[in-house]
């Protein structure tokens, strides 16, 4: 078995007999880095050549190129689905503005819903007086022993109308409160 110095002081003549053949030699670029490598192979007490570190670089290489086209790959079916997801959004944009388009064309103008709340406001005042004199005539009615029931129905009858315009002119305040924001 060999020494470490009898290694060192063969990497020394290998050295000078590469040196020796010129800049050119085919010997010397073969061997270019392969006797730093013994060096270090001698200082750390390791067996690292250069054979095993170019099969180590061409896995890493291989195994780059794979992943590198599994990416490219990746990157493509991610192109296609944006430009998927651009076109849904595209159309989804074209919905969103038609429909404003037919909501504000649908809106209800301001003056129109003004009038029905007065509308109904009047109306639910003219119940309430038509209530007042069928309650009168009904208490007459009673007095006098005569039949109040026809009064009585009328009073249902001007009760439920006022209901129905309470119930519109809540409504409208429910509309004007939404467009509020309250």
């Amino acid at each position: 078995m060999t020494t470490k110095d009898q290694e060192r002081q063969a990497i020394e003549k290998i050295r000078k007999i590469v040196e020796g053949l010129g800049e050119n030699s085919y010997v010397g670029f073969a061997m270019e880095g392969v006797l730093e490598l013994a060096k270090d192979n001698i200082r750390e007490d390791t067996a690292c050549s250069m054979k095993k570190r170019a099969e180590i670089a061409w896995e890493r290489a291989d195994k780059a190129e794979k992943e590198n086209k599994d990416l490219k790959k990746e990157v493509e079916d991610l192109k296609k689905t944006v430009e998927k997801r651009g076109a849904t959004i595209s159309e989804l944009n074209t919905e969103l503005c038609n429909a404003r388009a037919e909501a504000k064309a649908n809106e209800v103008p301001e003056e129109l819903i003004q009038e029905m709340y007065c509308m109904a406001y009047d109306k639910e005042a003219e119940s309430i007086g038509k209530m007042e004199r069928a309650a009168d005539q009904m208490t007459e009615a009673t007095i006098a022993g005569e039949d109040a029931h026809g009064f009585a129905e009328e009073y249902k009858k001007q009760k439920e109308n006022r209901n129905r315009y309470r119930k519109v002119m809540e409504m409208l305040d429910q509309r004007e409160r939404r467009r509020a924001g309250r």
